[in-house]
């Protein structure tokens, strides 16, 4: 009975407790993608003030702090202006590429993002928000301040973060995308005793942003190759071979022109995708006579080259064939894969090379 009494009134006491300010307020700035976590304190700092975190006792002081995210107005924790932790968690939640000769960007999310900054080395801008899946934006003209206005951050926060941004990564391009619950994969930090207030803001940082060479498709998807047209009768009247590689609708349906111009009427083009896609068109060159073809089979990456093997297919010596004029084409959509700056199609059985096209 007694030990009843006693669990009931420790059990009051601790409720009693609670119900009392603990005067002193946090703000939880977490950074995935670089793995660091700072807590920033707020509030009274009478002598001997402590809070506890994992069963670690760090003292809170009213001592002016300076250096890396140093907040106006924050107390210094351990006599450091916050006190940094590591992430539990650690993944890659999105990815940004800039797009050569354009003032495009190429953003892929492997989890909702509710907005996303671009600094690039000395302007911030807003590249847009509610982001899932992969997506192509244009660069805004408006430039933003820092990181005013990102989730819980107060304006002197937000000043000190990106601060300690640019001076840590020496002012190299930064992508910072804004989580918000329940993608959040950390938990709020138990401090005893718990603050009056709890703010927590978490960023997935991205050090160094690549340029993607095919202009904005899905570069860290699986490599995948989809057959689109394989002919024999297409418009092409060189004897040699012809590569194109087209980014973009407009490329695409000359392309597509060259391929079927013998067809009256020439059938429309198809709409292709061409924010994660490429198409490669291999044009084998005219030939006398039938019996000739090629298809695109597969491809492999090697450095920055994009090698994709072709099935050649040209008739045996003393066979008959059609006496007509021919001209054997292959096309495919290359989506996935990694970033690379040219295309090599090489004859799968000789291992020579058809032609050579660099990515623009």
């Amino acid at each position: 009975m007694r030990l009843s009494i006693l669990a009931i009134v420790l059990t009051l006491f601790g409720n009693a407790c609670s119900m009392f300010p603990a005067k002193y307020n946090v703000s939880d700035v977490i950074l995935y993608g670089i793995q660091e976590r700072h807590l920033i304190f707020y509030g009274e700092a009478k002598e001997g003030r402590h809070t506890t975190l994992d069963e670690v006792k760090h003292t809170l002081t009213n001592d002016a702090v300076v250096g890396a995210f140093a907040v106006p107005g924050a107390l210094a924790v351990d006599g450091k202006p916050t006190l940094q932790l590591v992430p539990r968690a650690s993944r890659e939640i999105f990815a940004l590429a800039t797009i050569p000769l354009s003032n495009e960007l190429s953003v892929l999310t492997r989890e909702a993002v509710e907005k996303v900054v671009y600094f690039d080395g000395k302007t911030w801008f807003d590249v847009g928000g509610s982001l899932e899946g992969n997506t192509k934006l244009r660069l805004p003209k408006l430039e933003r301040q820092g990181l005013r206005g990102i989730g819980k951050l107060s304006d002197p926060e937000a000043d000190a973060l990106a601060g300690y941004l640019q001076i840590k990564y020496k002012n190299k391009a930064l992508a910072i995308g804004l989580l918000t619950f329940p993608n959040i994969p950390d938990d709020v930090a138990k401090l005893d005793p718990r603050p009056d207030r709890y703010d927590l803001t978490a960023l997935y940082v991205q050090v160094d942003v690549p340029v993607d060479l095919l202009g904005g498709f899905a570069n860290n998807q699986p490599l995948e190759l989809k057959a689109l047209l394989t002919g024999t009768n297409s418009t092409y009247g060189g004897t040699s071979s012809l590569v194109r590689l087209d980014s973009n609708q407009q490329s695409f349906n000359e392309t597509w022109n060259i391929m079927n111009g013998n067809f009256v009427p020439v059938p429309s083009a198809p709409s292709i995708d061409f924010g994660r896609t490429k198409v490669l068109s291999v044009f084998l060159g005219q030939r006398s006579t039938g019996g000739y073809s090629i298809v695109l089979a597969n491809a492999k990456l090697e450095g920055q080259t994009l090698v994709v093997s072709a099935n050649v297919r040209q008739p045996n010596a003393g066979a008959i064939t059609t006496q007509v004029l021919t001209s054997p084409f292959s096309s495919i959509q290359i989506s996935g894969g990694s970033r690379f700056a040219s295309v090599r199609v090489v004859n799968a059985a000789t291992g020579e090379t058809i032609g050579e096209i660099a990515v623009r």
